[in-house]
């Protein structure tokens, strides 16, 4: 009676140890990972797409750039700089600023925002978040902005470190600093149906 037994717990051992079952052991305890990868990997491909796209290179880009710079010159006149703005330019007496493409802030926001739909939550927090995400990184790019020419008129000689480096960092850090803080704000909810999400 005990020689079955063990054939029967050898089997068992053999049959837990086999690759199909590995493989789904793995895929389970990987799949919220994969899945929140995969979907904000599929946003990203579409972002990418659209703003390749010649209509939105010719005619919705400029745009962006010129709202920046016309925030940014309306800011800067607050500040008592008596600047201008002409299309992607902000310009002084003293100083131009030249907004090209990247300083326009559609890359952290489009980053930010696919984590955000790509995580597991309900629809009315993806939603929050991404506004949020929005109005915050929008109005810190308006920040560097003006900070730049403001740099550029009174610390010329740092201008390029401020540009290239520093800002560039704050804005990684402050851009994670802030999906960290909405997903902590997420987890703190009343749990609702998770159907009721966008994306996962």
């Amino acid at each position: 009676m005990k020689k079955p037994k063990k054939k029967t717990k050898t089997k068992k051992a053999q049959e837990s140890r086999s690759p199909i079952i590995l493989l789904h052991g793995w895929w389970k305890r990987k799949n919220p990972i994969l899945k929140f990868v995969g979907a904000m990997s599929l946003l990203l491909v579409v972002f990418y797409v659209f703003i390749h796209q010649e209509f939105f290179e010719q005619l919705v880009h400029p745009m962006i750039i010129a709202l920046n710079a016309q925030l940014s010159s309306w800011l800067l006149n607050l500040l008592g700089q008596e600047t201008q703005y002409l299309g992607s330019a902000i310009y002084s007496s003293v100083f131009t600023v030249d907004i090209k493409q990247g300083c326009d802030a559609l890359e952290p926001v489009a980053m930010t925002t696919a984590a955000m739909l790509a995580y597991p939550c309900t629809a009315i927090h993806k939603m929050l978040g991404v506004v949020a995400a929005i109005v915050f990184l929008c109005s810190l790019n308006l920040l560097r902005i003006v900070s730049l020419f403001l740099c550029g008129v009174y610390f010329h000689s740092v201008f390029d470190l401020l540009h290239v480096e520093i800002w560039q960092f704050l804005f990684i850090v402050l851009a994670i600093a802030f999906c960290f803080f909405w997903i902590d704000w997420t987890l703190r909810q009343k749990p609702t149906d998770p159907t009721q999400s966008f994306i996962a």
